[in-house]
């Protein structure tokens, strides 16, 4: 079978070592200026611009059976030209609702899964109004290109505002989100076929660090009924409102009222890397059988597993390889707060995990970069370990 993927990332490179395996031929569709490194002999690449017509882009990326995505920054609309020619999995309707933070949020109301509350802004008029109305604290995030953390600012107080809009050179359309009081963030992730059948991972705990994803642990502790209730609820929610064909991404904040959908990625996902070492089915395996027509594969987690971003350096392996851990480097250059690489880890007694992936980070990071940590949630209940290292980003 012959699949393309829309994007050179790292994604797009998982994706493919793992479709090698299963027989598959890979190309890669990305534009001018995006850089292939990742997925350098894989398969080939193809550049488009503006106006490249979809056949001529059909045929140069060897008329594939299936067009995948590997990042929500994609053109739907030739996506949609491309549909013409072969499958294209996720819908491109689809992605054109998680692109933008707006539309988003409107899929998220309309099925009624319970998300922190927000109002669209377009200016700042709009801006004073919604905050006057939702109150602060509050974030502001803009609709397109916030990934990572990226165009988020976060609204403490009325300085805050009247900061932000004495320096606002172009207000862009924006969410208000009101800041909300979390205990831990979790994702969910699905992978559901062409058939209509699907499969849920184990809900993960994920920490971030500036925006970033920089660990997980799975399955997640302390996951009561009603959590697993609320899970089955959201998962059945998108099932039914989406004829939804792929890995979906749901995440989430716990709150004292339960979960709190945050961000949805159509496409698999970083929260997930932990499959590769810990699941029966990895979610990149899943996600090529959902879009080919396979039967999908169990997801039940093997034990207690952890995944660590390596962010902003190049990772070593005489380093970052122990007992028990699986290393994935993504031939990048180097970049601060970039993500390089990452490396899974696998025990039985969950506190072992947990300290090895405190060691982990100290082997990755230093502990010159290192700082006292408080107020962090997620596995970093170690005593041992008393840091915080988000002054390494």
């Amino acid at each position: 079978m012959k699949i393309s993927i829309v994007g050179t990332g790292q994604l797009a490179r998982m994706l493919a070592l793992e479709g090698w395996a299963m027989g598959m031929e890979f190309s890669f569709l990305d534009t001018l200026e995006a850089s292939s490194t990742c997925v350098e002999g894989l398969g080939p690449v193809i550049r488009y611009q503006a106006g490249t017509q979809a056949r001529e882009l059909y045929q140069q990326l060897g008329s594939p059976d299936v067009i995948t995505v590997e990042k929500e920054d994609v053109d739907t609309r030739l996506l949609t030209a491309l549909q013409e020619y072969c499958f294209v999995y996720p819908d491109p309707s689809i992605i054109h609702i998680c692109q933008h933070r707006g539309r988003e949020r409107e899929l998220l109301d309309s099925i009624g899964a319970p998300s922190v509350a927000h109002e669209k802004v377009s200016s700042v008029n709009e801006l004073h109004a919604a905050i006057r109305r939702i109150g602060l604290p509050a974030i502001l995030k803009s609709c397109e290109s916030g990934y990572d953390g990226q165009n988020q600012w976060s609204l403490e107080t009325q300085a805050d505002v009247d900061t932000f809009t004495e320096n606002v050179s172009e207000f862009t359309p924006s969410i208000l989100e009101s800041r909300v009081s979390f205990k831990r963030e979790l994702s969910i992730i699905l992978a559901r076929g062409v058939d209509g059948r699907y499969s849920v991972y184990p809900l993960t705990e994920n920490f971030h660090s500036k925006g970033v994803l920089l660990t997980s642990i799975a399955p997640a502790p302390n996951i009561d009924a009603l959590l697993l209730s609320q899970m089955d609820d959201l998962v059945m929610r998108f099932i039914s409102a989406w004829d939804y064909v792929g890995v979906l991404a749901i995440e989430c904040f716990e709150t004292d009222n339960g979960l709190l959908v945050n961000e949805l990625a159509p496409r698999v996902h970083n929260s997930r890397h932990w499959t590769q070492f810990g699941a029966d089915t990895n979610q990149f395996q899943n996600h090529l059988r959902a879009i080919s027509g396979m039967t999908l594969g169990q997801t039940h987690a093997r034990g207690c597993v952890g995944m660590v971003n390596i962010l902003g350096r190049a990772g070593t392996s005489d380093i970052i390889c122990h007992s028990n851990s699986q290393v994935h480097l993504y031939n990048k250059a180097p970049r601060p707060g970039r993500k390089l690489g990452h490396v899974n880890l696998l025990e039985q007694d969950r506190q072992r995990l947990e300290q090895k992936m405190n060691q982990m980070l100290l082997d990755i990071y230093g502990e010159s970069e290192v700082k006292l940590l408080k107020n962090m949630q997620g596995f970093f209940r170690i005593p041992e370990l008393q840091h915080d290292i988000s002054q390494a980003y």
